[in-house]
């Protein structure tokens, strides 16, 4: 595979490195058969009204100005320590699960039908009575948009949890056979070109899972771990973050200043260092889906656009995004592609402030 373009400063091009190995691409899930638009639902209308480069608040029932993101104490919310949230477009609704520090989880889910909020069942997590429980979501939820599954690793475990499209029950997938004490703060992203999860961990490799096998399998080392003709992709150690490209049919994954592009045809490719760096508590992501671009929020009320195929960064007006930044910073903020609606749905906790706004990208 060639190296993604180079941009402009002079340094050395990406290094392009080939999965050792790699295995070629499963049939991928069919295309998502999305139920049909509601008449006239809120956020349908809000989306279709908005020009592009310019955003909007959208307003929902049951969201009580964020008391539905916070589970136990006022000013503790299910969205510390995260950045991603999902869009189901088969059942179209806005899916997370997060928690505060020493208190329990929160599912909670947006219905375009309803325009409003509920909670929905846990994946075996930390619960209030749980002494000493530190876990919140970090880069840990995924889904698989042909069929409306979402998955959900659980902080500091290799354990990985399936809620299917029409389930109100979690089910464990068999634990990431890493033989060691996995990172506490990795990311998960499902890959639709080769139909398989992938768990990026900064110090103990990337795995794949493949419905299919029902089984886990290593494809990269990252800072441990050596020989067995896998590729060797260093970056921080966590905090790291793993995003799908559906114009490129690519991941974009790592952490710090240590990015790398994981293709359809299981190769890897070294990206060139970005000009912020790239963490769960510093940066909130979220792909395009319209332009195919990564939207880029980061702290220092900065706001950049990055297209990965040509591994370029696009510094853009700060001014004519949502204001998701509190006193600098993207703390306390997560965002998801709406792809049914063209626009990027991101939310905002600052108690009696807190937010729900849509972004259509210029």
């Amino acid at each position: 595979m060639a190296a993604v373009s180079a941009c402009g400063g002079g340094s050395d091009p990406p290094a392009d490195l080939t999965s050792g190995g790699a295995s070629p691409a499963p049939a991928p899930s069919p295309a998502p058969s999305p139920a049909p638009a509601p008449s006239g639902s809120s956020i349908a209308s809000l989306a279709a009204s908005l020009q592009p480069g310019t955003w909007a608040v959208l307003n929902t029932s049951g969201f009580g100005s964020g008391s539905i993101l916070v589970p136990k104490t006022v000013g503790k919310s299910i969205l510390q320590y995260a950045n991603k949230a999902v869009w189901d477009p088969k059942a179209r609704r806005f899916m997370f699960m997060g928690a505060p520090h020493y208190e329990p989880h929160r599912f909670v889910i947006f219905s375009e039908a309803t325009n409003g909020w509920t909670t929905g069942p846990l994946a075996n997590s930390c619960q209030s009575t749980d002494a000493g429980c530190v876990s919140h979501s970090y880069d840990h939820n995924t889904i698989d948009p042909a069929t409306g599954d979402m998955y959900h690793r659980l902080v500091s475990t290799n354990q990985v949890y399936r809620l299917r499209s029409s389930a109100t029950t979690w089910t464990k997938l068999p634990d990431i056979p890493m033989g060691v004490n996995p990172q506490c703060c990795g990311a998960l992203e499902w890959f639709p070109d080769r139909n398989e999860l992938v768990y990026f961990d900064g110090d103990w490799g990337v795995w794949a899972y493949s419905p299919a096998s029902n089984a886990w399998r290593q494809i990269a080392h990252t800072n441990g771990g050596s020989g067995g003709g896998l590729p060797k992709l260093p970056m921080e150690s966590y905090h790291n973050v793993g995003y799908y490209s559906p114009k490129d049919k690519a991941m974009l994954f790592g952490g710090g200043s240590n990015l790398y592009r994981y293709a359809a045809d299981g190769s890897f490719t070294t990206l060139r260092t970005p000009p912020v760096p790239v963490a769960v508590t510093q940066t909130v992501i979220a792909p395009d889906p319209v332009s195919g671009k990564f939207l880029v929020f980061a702290d220092g009320n900065r706001f950049y656009d990055y297209d990965l195929a040509t591994d370029t960064w696009t510094q853009k007006n700060a001014a004519s995004v949502p204001p998701i930044w509190l006193n600098g910073d993207v703390f306390d903020a997560v965002a998801a592609p709406v792809s049914t609606h063209g626009v990027v749905m991101l939310i905002r906790y600052d108690f009696d402030r807190s937010r729900i706004f849509l972004y259509k990208h210029r």
